[in-house]
């Protein structure tokens, strides 16, 4: 347990040190992504940021294998697992069989076949305003424990905090 936390306090000073350090949002999001998929021990992990404009939410960071999709994909509010998260603002957790969830809308450039379980977390504001949406995924079938949904809880304040800063 204390190595897991451990191991855990060390990823968040990486979030961190990229979000006080990097002036590319892009490349601080793209980090932070690679850094919830080790945390957690996903195979993917996407963020999807919350465009009041076009009141849409956008995927702005994917781990490697999916970034010819950044910025190609959008969901309404309500729309898949992330736009119910983004719209109840209140974390999804989905062992196995994500088909069978009606929430869950098949995407095929996020090539959802290659993934049985599924984490998605709201990314908020202090106020309770939407920034956007965590989705981890993972190949085998996973019991996402109350321990990654508090770290990916944790880096969704940090990267809140972080957007609306800058």
């Amino acid at each position: 347990m204390k190595g897991r936390v451990d191991a855990e306090r060390r990823l968040l000073h990486r979030v961190i040190d990229e979000i006080a350090t990097n002036v590319d949002l892009d490349a601080v999001l793209r980090a932070t992504v690679e850094v919830v998929t080790e945390a957690t021990g996903g195979d993917a992990c996407f963020l999807h940021l919350w465009d009041p404009a076009e009141e849409r939410l956008v995927l702005r960071a994917a781990t490697a294998g999916f970034e010819d999709v950044v910025g190609r994909i959008t969901l309404r509010l309500g729309e898949g697992v992330a736009g119910w998260v983004a719209q109840h603002r209140q974390v999804v957790t989905i062992p196995e069989d994500k088909w069978a969830d009606p929430r869950y809308k098949y995407i095929p450039e996020l090539r959802g076949e290659e993934f049985t379980s599924m984490l998605s977390v709201p990314v908020v504001s202090r106020s309770g305003s939407l920034v956007g949406v965590f989705n981890v995924h993972s190949r085998e079938r996973r019991d996402f424990s109350p321990d990654d949904v508090a770290f990916l809880r944790m880096t969704a304040s940090l990267v809140a905090a972080a957007l609306l800063a800058g």
